[in-house]
Protein backbone atom coordinates (compact mmCIF):
# COMPACT_ATOMS: atom_id res chain seq x y z
CA UNK A 1 0.00 0.00 0.00
CA UNK A 2 2.93 2.17 0.86
CA UNK A 3 4.80 2.14 -2.29
CA UNK A 4 1.42 2.56 -4.24
CA UNK A 5 0.81 5.99 -2.70
CA UNK A 6 3.85 6.85 -2.98
CA UNK A 7 3.96 6.60 -6.70
CA UNK A 8 0.68 7.93 -6.86
CA UNK A 9 2.49 11.22 -5.03
CA UNK A 10 5.22 11.05 -7.48
CA UNK A 11 2.65 10.84 -10.00
CA UNK A 12 0.45 13.87 -9.17
CA UNK A 13 3.39 15.87 -8.41
CA UNK A 14 5.37 15.30 -11.89
CA UNK A 15 1.90 16.21 -13.35
CA UNK A 16 1.37 19.60 -11.19
CA UNK A 17 5.09 20.62 -12.49
CA UNK A 18 4.91 19.20 -16.28
CA UNK A 19 1.02 19.48 -16.81
CA UNK A 20 -0.10 22.88 -15.89
CA UNK A 21 -0.13 24.70 -18.75
CA UNK A 22 -1.73 28.22 -19.56
CA UNK A 23 -4.32 28.68 -22.75
CA UNK A 24 -4.30 32.59 -23.52
CA UNK A 25 -7.99 32.17 -23.53
CA UNK A 26 -7.55 31.75 -19.52
CA UNK A 27 -5.67 34.63 -19.19
CA UNK A 28 -7.86 37.19 -21.15
CA UNK A 29 -11.45 36.72 -20.26
CA UNK A 30 -12.04 38.24 -16.75
CA UNK A 31 -15.52 37.82 -16.67
CA UNK A 32 -14.80 33.63 -16.22
CA UNK A 33 -14.41 31.83 -12.82
CA UNK A 34 -11.69 30.47 -14.04
CA UNK A 35 -9.52 33.35 -14.91
CA UNK A 36 -9.79 34.16 -11.32
CA UNK A 37 -9.12 30.68 -9.75
CA UNK A 38 -5.92 31.18 -12.32
CA UNK A 39 -4.82 34.26 -11.23
CA UNK A 40 -5.23 33.69 -7.30
CA UNK A 41 -4.64 30.22 -6.94
CA UNK A 42 -2.72 27.96 -9.78
CA UNK A 43 -0.65 30.58 -10.88
CA UNK A 44 1.87 30.40 -8.60
CA UNK A 45 3.55 27.05 -9.03
CA UNK A 46 4.04 26.72 -5.00
CA UNK A 47 0.12 27.59 -4.32
CA UNK A 48 -0.18 24.61 -6.88
CA UNK A 49 2.22 22.35 -4.80
CA UNK A 50 0.63 22.92 -1.86
CA UNK A 51 -2.61 21.90 -2.97
CA UNK A 52 -1.50 18.49 -3.92
CA UNK A 53 -2.03 16.86 -0.02
CA UNK A 54 -5.61 17.99 -0.51
CA UNK A 55 -5.27 15.80 -3.98
CA UNK A 56 -3.66 13.12 -2.31
CA UNK A 57 -6.75 12.91 0.97
CA UNK A 58 -9.39 13.33 -1.79
CA UNK A 59 -8.38 10.20 -3.91
CA UNK A 60 -7.41 8.16 -0.42
CA UNK A 61 -11.22 8.45 0.42
CA UNK A 62 -12.69 8.42 -2.76
CA UNK A 63 -10.75 5.45 -3.93
CA UNK A 64 -11.66 2.36 -1.79
CA UNK A 65 -15.21 2.99 -1.95
CA UNK A 66 -14.92 3.12 -6.03
CA UNK A 67 -13.25 -0.17 -6.30
CA UNK A 68 -15.54 -1.60 -3.50
CA UNK A 69 -18.04 -0.72 -5.57
CA UNK A 70 -17.34 -0.47 -8.93
CA UNK A 71 -14.20 -3.28 -9.03
CA UNK A 72 -10.65 -2.43 -9.44
CA UNK A 73 -10.50 -3.19 -13.11
CA UNK A 74 -13.12 -0.38 -13.92
CA UNK A 75 -12.35 2.04 -11.11
CA UNK A 76 -8.64 2.20 -12.74
CA UNK A 77 -10.36 2.33 -16.42
CA UNK A 78 -12.36 5.56 -14.97
CA UNK A 79 -9.22 7.30 -13.17
CA UNK A 80 -6.94 6.48 -16.23
CA UNK A 81 -10.03 8.06 -18.33
CA UNK A 82 -10.31 10.92 -16.38
CA UNK A 83 -7.06 11.69 -16.53
CA UNK A 84 -6.36 11.01 -20.19
CA UNK A 85 -9.30 13.85 -20.70
CA UNK A 86 -8.56 16.09 -18.00
CA UNK A 87 -4.46 16.32 -17.31
CA UNK A 88 -3.43 18.06 -20.76
CA UNK A 89 -5.99 19.78 -21.58
CA UNK A 90 -4.52 23.40 -21.56
CA UNK A 91 -7.72 25.41 -21.17
CA UNK A 92 -9.22 25.13 -17.30
CA UNK A 93 -13.31 24.87 -17.84
CA UNK A 94 -14.97 23.99 -15.30
CA UNK A 95 -17.28 22.01 -17.63
CA UNK A 96 -14.83 19.75 -18.79
CA UNK A 97 -14.92 18.39 -14.92
CA UNK A 98 -19.06 17.50 -15.14
CA UNK A 99 -18.42 14.15 -17.19
CA UNK A 100 -15.69 12.73 -14.82
CA UNK A 101 -17.69 14.14 -12.06
CA UNK A 102 -21.04 11.95 -13.40
CA UNK A 103 -18.96 9.27 -14.36
CA UNK A 104 -17.33 8.99 -10.80
CA UNK A 105 -21.04 9.22 -9.12
CA UNK A 106 -22.59 6.83 -11.39
CA UNK A 107 -19.83 3.78 -10.28
CA UNK A 108 -19.76 5.61 -6.52
CA UNK A 109 -22.08 3.49 -4.12
CA UNK A 110 -25.54 4.85 -3.33
CA UNK A 111 -25.51 7.98 -0.70
CA UNK A 112 -28.33 7.59 1.72
CA UNK A 113 -29.97 9.39 4.15
CA UNK A 114 -29.25 13.18 4.87
CA UNK A 115 -25.68 12.66 6.64
CA UNK A 116 -24.14 11.12 2.90
CA UNK A 117 -25.76 13.75 0.83
CA UNK A 118 -26.35 16.72 2.59
CA UNK A 119 -22.96 18.17 2.89
CA UNK A 120 -22.41 17.68 -1.69
CA UNK A 121 -25.73 19.66 -1.77
CA UNK A 122 -24.77 22.22 0.74
CA UNK A 123 -21.11 22.72 -1.25
CA UNK A 124 -23.28 23.34 -4.56
CA UNK A 125 -25.71 25.61 -2.79
CA UNK A 126 -22.69 27.73 -1.92
CA UNK A 127 -21.17 27.65 -5.05
CA UNK A 128 -23.96 28.39 -6.89
CA UNK A 129 -25.07 31.21 -4.40
CA UNK A 130 -21.71 32.87 -4.98
CA UNK A 131 -22.06 32.94 -8.06
CA UNK A 132 -25.60 34.42 -8.46
CA UNK A 133 -24.27 36.83 -6.12
CA UNK A 134 -21.45 37.91 -8.64
CA UNK A 135 -23.44 38.32 -11.80
CA UNK A 136 -26.40 40.16 -10.04
CA UNK A 137 -24.51 42.66 -7.54
CA UNK A 138 -20.72 42.81 -8.98
CA UNK A 139 -21.22 43.78 -12.79
CA UNK A 140 -18.15 46.01 -14.36
CA UNK A 141 -17.58 48.66 -16.59
CA UNK A 142 -15.05 47.50 -20.04
CA UNK A 143 -13.03 50.40 -21.33
CA UNK A 144 -15.69 50.96 -24.05
CA UNK A 145 -18.64 51.55 -21.70
CA UNK A 146 -20.44 48.33 -21.69
CA UNK A 147 -21.28 46.67 -18.97
CA UNK A 148 -19.91 43.41 -18.18
CA UNK A 149 -21.22 40.36 -16.12
CA UNK A 150 -19.47 37.63 -13.69
CA UNK A 151 -20.32 34.25 -15.32
CA UNK A 152 -18.95 30.30 -15.20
Amino acid sequence: RAPISAAVAVAAATVCVAGTKSHPFLLADNRHVTFYVWRFVLASPLRRYALLPGYLLLSLLLYPSLVRHAGAVLSISIVGCCALVLVPSPLLELRYLTLPLLVLRIHSPLQRGRRNWLPTLAAFACVNACAIFFFLCRPYTWVDGTTARFMW
